[in-house]
């Protein structure tokens, strides 16, 4: 266990400190050329700013710096609000649409999957795009506001910027669980299952969809920076003050850095913690 949690720490020290070299490669090129002391007094700098022997500010001029914190946590809380609430709405459509897949007739079934490598092919910034044409439309035609389509003046967009997001992020969550239900379907102790009598609904449920879990968990960890790419494209169309335009507007290495850091280490202790609270039993299986 000690040796775990040793191995753990090391990743995420390692981790940390190669953010932190990336989040300093700019100041390894001045003008045409390569300052390689110039990166070392950035990294040093940084290093500073988060020990706490260096104040961490950000824009104006000199001596008109604001502190990095706690501003950053206000556009972290709005960048986290839409990934929080796009992955779990994402996530309920797709378990959703694949129960009721794996309940319908094959004919049906093939329908479903050419509708969705259809709609897989579409670029995800048409479906952000998309949204953005479709309320307005709507508003012209009725004169009904259905969502705010940016955030202006105070008022904030937030239904759009989280259905932008979980469109594409459902789209990728549906290949998966379909090809993780379809394979655990296989499987002998379903086929056990239903040979005692046990139905459909109450095997996917409680049995298949344990054992899904697991593999859900890890493709999200493994795609989360993906998911994470889409999140900067809707902060941008949306106009959403989240981690993105903070990053954008101030692109300086301090705010860069911990802005990175602020997003990763959650991230990873996260999945980590599920990673140690999860039943062994969800590990193996059946």
């Amino acid at each position: 266990m000690v040796k775990h949690l040793s191995s753990k720490l090391f990743n995420l020290l390692l981790s940390l400190f190669g953010i932190i070299l990336l989040g300093s490669i700019p100041a390894l090129f001045d003008q045409m050329n390569l300052s390689f002391s110039g990166y070392i007094r950035s990294i040093k700098g940084v290093i500073l700013v988060l020990v706490g022997l260096k104040p961490a500010v950000y824009g104006g001029m000199a001596g008109l710096e604001k502190p990095i914190f706690p501003q950053v946590f206000v556009h972290m809380g709005e960048s986290g609000l839409i990934l929080f609430l796009s992955l779990l709405a994402a996530l309920a459509v797709a378990l959703f649409i694949v129960f009721v897949y794996f309940l319908l007739p094959g004919w049906s079934r093939k329908g479903i999957a050419f509708g969705l490598r259809v709609l897989d092919g579409i670029p995800d910034i048409l479906f952000m795009i998309g949204t953005q044409l479709l309320v307005i439309y709507v508003f012209k035609e009725t004169g009904l506001a259905v969502a705010n389509v940016a955030t202006v003046q105070g008022e904030r967009a937030v239904l759009l910027p989280v259905l932008s997001l979980a469109i594409p992020t459902m789209l990728m969550f549906l290949k998966l669980l379909i090809l993780r239900f379809g394979q655990e379907i296989e499987k002998d102790y379903v086929v056990l299952a239903m040979a005692k009598g046990i139905s459909p609904p109450v095997i996917l449920n409680h049995h298949v969809l344990r054992n899904v879990v697991v593999s859900t968990v890890y493709y999200i960890r493994h795609h989360l920076w993906f998911i994470l790419s889409n999140l900067y494209l809707v902060e941008v169309l949306f106009n959403v003050p989240g981690i993105s335009w903070f990053i954008k507007d101030y692109p300086t290495t301090e705010v860069f850095t911990v802005a990175l850091l602020l997003i990763y280490v959650p991230i990873y202790l996260l999945f980590h913690l599920f990673e140690w609270a999860i039943p062994g039993e969800w590990r193996l299986g059946g």
